[in-house]
């Protein structure tokens, strides 16, 4: 007799089985609803990363399109100080030239 009773405490009753399902059910919306949120966050994750690569490709071509008129505002300086020293040693020519007729001063 011993062992039955013994066997009859090991299995649950239908309540304590309910309960556990019951558990387990709330378990699972539980881990359904996280998912639901890890999934939103994903996304977004997502959504950030190619506006971010946007914009760093915007940020590039805006960079090299700065370098270009770099370069090109340093040629256009060069030529101006090239045309501007050929005309400050005209001007010196001219003024020798001039020194020259008029006896200097």
């Amino acid at each position: 007799m011993e062992g039955m009773v013994h066997a009859d405490q090991e299995k649950p009753t239908l309540f304590e089985i309910k309960e556990k399902l019951i558990d387990i059910q709330i378990s699972i919306a539980s881990i359904f609803k996280e998912n639901q949120a890890l999934e939103e966050e994903i996304e977004d994750l997502r959504n950030n990363a190619n506006f971010n690569e946007k914009e760093l490709k915007d940020l590039k071509e805006s960079l090299q399109k700065a370098k270009d008129e770099n370069k090109v505002l340093k040629n256009l300086l060069a030529t101006t100080n090239n045309k501007m020293k050929a005309t400050f040693e005209n001007l010196e020519k001219q003024k020798e030239e001039l020194d020259r007729y008029t006896g200097g001063t």
